[in-house]
C-alpha cells in the first residue's frame, strides 16, 4: 500500500503542478485542492486508515525537512519530494490504522 500511495501522491502533485510558475497568491488554493485529491483518491485505495496530509510549496530553493513518528506496524507514512523548474513541493503523508 505504502508505494502506491507515494505514486498516487506524485500523480496527483504532477498533474496540478507540471507546469506552473510560482505565484504567491494561488499556493494556499494549491495546497488544499492537492492535499484534498490526495486523500479523496487514498480513501478509494484504502478506506481502513485515517489520513494525515501536509503539503509544502516554495519557489524552487534548497531546503530539508525530516519527520519521525512513533506508530503500529500498521500504520506507515512516506515523504514525497518533486520539483519543476520553478517549484519545490513536500508532500508528507501518513496513513494511521483505524
Amino acid at each position: 500500500m505504502k508505494e502506491e500511495a507515494c505514486q498516487v501522491v506524485s500523480a496527483i502533485v504532477s498533474h496540478m503542478l507540471k507546469d506552473k510558475t510560482y505565484q504567491q497568491e494561488k499556493i494556499s488554493d494549491w495546497i488544499s485542492r492537492i492535499c484534498d485529491e490526495i486523500i479523496e483518491a487514498l480513501k478509494k485505495i484504502n478506506s481502513c486508515f485515517k489520513y494525515i496530509v501536509s503539503c509544502i510549496i516554495s519557489e524552487k530553493a534548497s531546503f530539508e525537512v525530516q519527520n519521525s513518528c512513533q506508530y503500529s506496524p500498521f500504520d506507515a507514512n512516506c515523504l514525497i519530494q518533486w520539483e519543476n523548474t520553478n517549484l519545490s513541493v513536500i508532500i508528507n503523508l501518513f496513513a494511521v490504522a483505524l
